[in-house]
């Protein structure tokens, strides 16, 4: 089965994919911008010449109730990755969405480029907005791919293949990682296998990979990284938590590993401590300590703030309640230095009856969102695509 299908509820197969970190993600300026033109010299339109249809939803402002505002933390901690809108005009200080409510956002856009390959799943927005990076079909697997617009205004496109991974089986890959260190060797890491191991490629020999990380692996499911932009902090999950019967397997754990900014390609981890995650809304009084389902970590560039997918506080006993169960939750933090992360807030907004919804990358600025939904039966949408990519949008 290939990777991209694999069963995240341990009973049911969903059309999870990878959460993809692009190679532009390593900010220092001069960096970014090196990147930044190199994809677009990479990504020709005139290539292709084809254009995306998408498909928008404009929603009226929606307020999280356990949200609070978050401008006095960014200036105090200390941060792994800076905006890179421009700046407002009343401050001098880059523009940012993340003063605004959690569950504010201003519209929802389908991502229906046709020019990304087959099947592209899991996209990663870049900081800047310009980047995408995603796993498509190629040659009866999975790889990562990259592709990039000129302005957020503008359709993704050109999707070309970023590494064909070679000597990788059929399965593919999922989950992938990926930078570009500051004397400019990239590196990969990438989830192989099921249960699935995290190993880690870098120049000069991208595309080879090393055996699995022996800090980050267990015998257990080791998958869903997401990463800051220098590399310094990788969250993932782990599927070591308590086991639930209503899916017949055990839950997954979120943790996170370190090492220095900026490490080399190629740097191991330190041993990862597991991030505890709790929840501003109650459980269900029936069962307050009932196994929930967690997947989808994705990391904000800073460091600050954490995007994921949930079943809580769903209790999960009827194939009904299975089928929509999964929701974006977040939570933040004062500064990467520390674990105090605060209970998860709810993004209400994104729920769809039917759908599990889950997180795959933000901006930067905090202004725009990549998710994705997918559902567990596709029988319940007959001739529809169960796999559907999407992009929030708000304004400062």
């Amino acid at each position: 089965m290939p990777l991209s299908a694999r069963c995240a509820l341990p009973l049911l197969v969903i059309a999870q994919s990878a959460c993809l970190v692009p190679n532009w993600l390593y900010e220092d300026d001069a960096t970014e911008s090196a990147a930044t033109s190199a994809l677009t010299a990479t990504a020709d339109p005139s290539t292709t010449g084809a254009t995306a249809d998408e498909t928008e939803t404009t929603l009226a402002t929606a307020t999280s109730a356990g949200s609070s505002d978050t401008t006095a933390a960014e200036t105090a901690a200390t941060t792994d990755a800076t905006d890179t809108t421009g700046p407002d005009t009343t401050t001098g200080e880059p523009a940012s969405c993340w003063s605004r409510a959690p569950d504010s956002w201003d519209s929802i856009t389908q991502i229906l480029d046709l020019d990304l390959g087959s099947k592209p799943a899991a996209a990663r927005i870049s900081p800047d907005g310009l980047g995408l990076v995603y796993i498509a079909d190629y040659l009866g697997s999975r790889r990562p791919f990259i592709a990039s617009r000129a302005a957020r205004d503008q359709p993704f496109i050109a999707g070309q293949l970023l590494s064909d991974l070679a000597g990788i089986d059929d399965a593919g890959v999922d989950y992938p990682v990926y930078r570009v260190d500051p004397d400019g060797k990239r590196e990969l890491i990438v989830a192989v296998g099921i249960p699935a191991d995290l190993h880690i490629t870098s120049d000069p020999n991208f595309g080879s990979l090393a055996p699995p990380l022996t800090s980050l692996n267990t015998a257990e499911d080791d998958t869903y990284a997401t990463a800051t932009p220098t590399g310094s902090r990788l969250i993932f999950t782990r599927r070591d938590g308590p086991f639930n019967s209503h899916l017949n397997g055990a839950t997954f754990q979120t943790y996170e590993a370190r090492r220095p900014a900026d490490a080399p390609a190629g740097a191991g981890f330190s041993s990862p401590a597991q991030v505890p995650l709790t929840f501003a809304d109650p459980p269900d009084p029936n069962f307050p300590d009932y196994p929930h389902y967690t997947a989808c970590v994705a990391l904000s560039p800073d460091g600050l703030r954490l995007f994921f997918g949930s079943s809580y506080p769903v209790i999960l006993d009827s194939p009904a309640k299975k089928a929509d169960a999964l929701d974006i939750f977040t939570t933040e933090r004062s500064s990467i230095e520390l674990a105090d992360w605060s209970p998860a807030i709810e993004l209400h907004l994104f729920h769809e009856v039917g759908w599990e919804t889950c997180p795959n990358a933000i901006t930067a600025d905090g202004c725009e969102l990549v998710f994705h939904r997918f559902v567990l039966d596709p029988a319940q949408f007959p001739g529809q695509d169960t796999y559907k990519l999407y992009l929030a949008r708000r304004a400062p």
